[in-house]
């Protein structure tokens, strides 16, 4: 064959491989369309060369590579028809077909209104994640079964009249235990047949919707709606309703990993399998190069149980201005529980708002001596306090009874910690301490 045409079959072949994968891009990206022109460019070079006697050679030996690596690009693409053999990481940056069959196949249904998602009645929920599987006395319930409406409830529940209606996030459900161990399934064993419709993940707007959807039908005489030290901040992504309503297949937080178990920080996929690889390469590389920066204090001394606790304590212990509750997240926050307030007049019940605090702000409070009183979680309970006291809603804050149940303690140990060991959210005595201290405080009182 002659040079000319030899140097000219090869060069073209790579043009057209870097065509099909400059058009085969389906994310965005500032490093891959410089790397395919500069690909073009060092191709177009190397044929240039490919003329000069003595670097012909050289040239076309690289030229040949290139192509080489360029088919290889394209062909990879033969691996999603058995997706089985591609590793779980690469797998979760592949987006097509499969991804919409898995979703379908999912315990969690959609709407296109508030609370946009939620689990399927009689349905198994095993918990995303790895909160301490496969530890040794782990604390941790992974598996439940939902309801006969989709909640976290004995759905004997229902065949009586419904005294209370519990919404909130995954501190309400009573994630991470049984659900006869949950605070609202305590209730119910006092008296109070108390319905739970609290879902992990859920931000205030969802809460406000599940009790507008699934709540009110149920005519409770009570509204008890748990709220979680931060959770305003999930606000941020209902603020566009347009695209929710359009797509409500995209929420957060936990319900959604169980809805698609991807990991929380993967944002891009492709339909191809070289570029999902790129994309589980770049995702893996950034995880890996944030510093993970701790925080220390030598003045403090901790028990060999609470040094677990550490980095939470010290973070549990800082102080904080009033700042954050001008965010527009805040105020969204503050809406829904208005929006709350409204529905529950229209059912005539009484609604009572609750303040769940975080581990670490609560074993801070109970073995730090010098802790001050604007500490995140205190200066945020005080400020929906007042505003709950301004418009006649009822509030009780659960730090108090967590830190005298902490405080009577005659000795610290896993078995006897408000919260569970491995996971943050309340564990069974948690719940119990909470459920006694709202049953004494006649806040929950039907008459």
């Amino acid at each position: 064959m002659n040079k000319t045409v030899h140097n000219l079959l090869i060069g073209i072949t790579n043009l057209l491989l870097l065509s099909v994968i400059y058009f085969s891009i389906d994310f965005q990206s500032k490093v891959v369309l410089p790397v395919l022109w500069s690909i073009g460019a060092i191709n177009f070079l190397l044929f240039v060369l490919s003329f000069s006697k003595s670097l012909r050679r050289l040239s076309v030996g690289l030229q040949i590579s290139l192509m080489t690596v360029l088919f290889f690009i394209c062909a990879i693409d033969i691996f999603r028809l058995f997706p089985t053999t591609l590793p779980r990481g690469i797998l979760d940056n592949l987006s097509g077909e499969q991804s919409e069959r898995s979703r379908a196949n999912t315990p969690v249904e959609f709407f296109d209104y508030s609370p946009y998602a939620r689990f399927k009645p009689y349905s198994k929920i095993t918990s995303a994640g790895n909160p301490g599987r496969g530890l040794e006395n782990t604390q941790f319930v992974y598996d439940w079964t939902t309801d006969r409406l989709g909640f976290k409830n004995e759905d004997r529940v229902l065949d009586s009249k419904i005294d209370i209606v519990a919404v909130g996030d995954s501190f309400t459900e009573g994630m991470g235990v049984k659900i006869d161990e949950t605070m609202a399934s305590q209730l119910t064993r006092a008296g109070l047949a108390t319905y739970n419709l609290g879902v992990q993940g859920y931000a205030p707007i969802q809460i406000a919707g599940a009790f507008e959807r699934f709540g009110k039908k149920l005519l409770p005489k009570i509204l008890l709606v748990g709220y979680t030290s931060g959770t305003y901040e999930r606000e941020r992504y209902y603020f566009d309703r347009g695209k929710m309503i359009a797509n409500p297949q995209t929420t957060f937080a936990g319900i959604q990993r169980i809805a698609s178990p991807l990991p929380n920080e993967i944002t891009q996929q492709s339909k191809h399998v070289a570029f999902a690889t790129y994309l589980f390469v770049k995702r893996a590389w950034s995880l890996g190069s944030i510093p993970l920066k701790e925080v220390s204090d030598p003045k403090l001394i901790l028990t060999q149980l609470m040094k677990e606790y550490e980095q939470e304590i010290l973070v549990g212990r800082r102080e904080v201005g009033p700042e954050f509750s001008n965010s527009r997240e805040f105020g969204s926050f503050l809406d829904a529980l208005l929006n709350l307030q409204l529905n529950a007049k229209e059912v005539g019940a009484k609604m009572v708002v609750i303040y769940f605090p975080n581990r670490g702000e609560i074993y801070a409070r109970s073995v730090v001596s010098d802790i001050g009183a604007d500490t995140f979680g205190q200066v945020e309970s005080r400020i929906v306090a007042q505003f709950c006291s301004e418009r006649g809603i009822l509030y009780r804050d659960m730090s108090g009874a967590l830190l005298d149940y902490m405080q009577g303690l005659p000795a610290l140990a896993h078995s006897n910690l408000p919260y569970l060991e491995i996971d943050g959210h309340p564990s069974k005595v948690g719940f119990k301490v909470m459920a006694d201290d709202l049953l004494q405080s006649g806040l929950l009182q039907l008459h």
